[in-house]
Parts: structure tokens; sequence; C-alpha cells
């Protein structure tokens, strides 16, 4: 998701610099800032999804156990983790993916429903037919969400990681 918002970035950006009229940029480069920025945030929050899920299943049974502090967290069989959808849509495509992994309690996790929500109703309906569909599920899905339990959490990371990469 950040490489595709990070090369619609640069795509406006050659727009603002191909037409030299003033009045013509402020679309452009307001677009191209909005999309870099959220290109940065989800590359952030991949990041961060990566090194934690690589974190849990290396820590799996220890955090059954006793549990284990990650980032000043104490993650054991109790913690409650929410994860939310993303969606962007161009043209005929549209993409619905999934977010990090927060911590239900201690992350702002109201505040991270409405962000991830309003990004999508922001970039995810642009493509037909599927992507006012993609959008509507994935906003519906950050609305209902539910916390999850550790060891569903790391039952899906690990099916994830056991299904072939595309």
């Amino acid at each position: 998701m950040h490489v595709v918002l990070f090369i619609i970035s640069m795509l406006f950006l050659s727009l603002l610099v191909s037409d030299p009229n003033p009045e013509h940029a402020t679309l452009p480069a307001a677009i191209s800032i909005v999309t870099f920025v959220f290109s940065l945030l989800f590359w952030r929050d991949h990041r961060l999804n990566d090194e934690f899920s690589d974190w849990i299943v290396e820590n799996r049974e220890r955090l059954k156990q006793d549990g284990l502090m990650f980032n000043g967290i104490l993650i054991d069989d109790q913690t409650e983790f929410i994860q939310y959808e993303v969606c962007i849509s161009i043209a005929y495509i549209s993409y619905r993916g999934k977010t990090a992994y927060y911590v239900n309690g201690h992350h702002f996790t109201t505040v991270y429903s409405l962000f991830f929500s309003m990004y999508c109703l922001i970039f995810g309906w642009w493509a037909l037919p599927k992507g006012p569909l993609n959008t509507i599920k994935a906003v519906m899905h950050n609305i209902r969400v539910q916390p999850r339990k550790l060891n569903s959490v790391v039952n899906e990371i690990i099916v994830n990681r056991m299904k072939p990469s595309a």
C-alpha cells in the first residue's frame, strides 16, 4: 500500500513539475503532499507490523507463560489486539488490506479506527465496480472490529506466513 501511495505522490509531483502555470499547481501539489504523507504512515505501519509479527512468533511460548515487554507494553495471553482494514482504489484496481496490530487499551484505538476509516472514504471508492464495495467493507470492519486475544493473533500470523507469496 505504501509503495502505491508513493508512486501516486510522485506522479502528481511530476504533473506539478511539468506544468509551469502556478494556477494549475494547487491541486497536484496538495494530492502529492497528502499521498506522500500517507505513504510514510503506511510504510511505518507495515514495518512495525513485520517487526511485531517476527517478535511474537519467536516468543510465542514465553508469551503464553509469563508475558514479555514489547516497546514498553506487556504482552501476555490476556492482551487484546485490534487490526483495522484499509482500502485504496485507482481506476479499475481496488486493494483492501490489513494494518498492523494495535494493543487495545494502550493505543488510541478509537482514533486509529477513525483515521483508517477516513482514509478509506477518501482513497477507497475511486475504482468501479469494486472500489465502493471494498470501501464499505473496510469501514464496516473498522466500526465493528472486536479485540482478539494473543492466541488468535499468533495463529493468524503463522497461517499467513505459511501462505505462498503472490
